[in-house]
């Protein structure tokens, strides 16, 4: 699994920082299937089944945690990077629309669906990055 983890996986997840919040139907299947070669069972075999007995989880909560580590990234960065000039325009498109739907809307939701939507608003305060490693030691 180390091997996965440390080779394959950063391939599959390249720029997941961006894409993330899609399913990604592919990269999951090349999970799966090297966890059934790996535990020598059939193709049919649910993953459920062993799913707890590898301690995977789908890559796709993988690439949350990246995600949610590069808005925090931005968050600390220079006022004068791009990328952190970028996130407050998207910020302002999402308050001016709240329909609007672009990676920083996914981001919020990404928060609210994870119970920490309180760093959206305050960021940068000390409960916020508590709270956020908090819940990926519990996760």
């Amino acid at each position: 699994m180390q091997l996965f983890d440390k080779l394959i996986n950063p391939i599959l997840n390249y720029g997941a920082e961006i894409w993330g919040f899609f399913q990604a139907i592919q990269i999951e299947r090349v999970h799966l299937q090297f966890c059934k070669r790996l535990l020598g069972v059939k193709k049919s075999t649910q993953m459920i089944s062993f799913n707890g007995e590898l301690g995977r989880t789908p890559l796709l909560i993988r690439r949350g945690i990246i995600i949610i580590k590069y808005w925090f990234k931005i968050l600390y960065s220079d006022e004068n990077k791009y990328t952190n000039q970028i996130y407050k325009v998207m910020l302002n498109d999402i308050t001016v629309l709240p329909t609007k739907r672009n990676w920083a809307s996914q981001v919020k939701n990404a928060l609210i669906t994870t119970w920490i939507l309180q760093c959206m608003v305050k960021p940068r305060s000390r409960r916020c990055r508590c709270v956020f490693y908090q819940s990926l030691s519990n996760g």
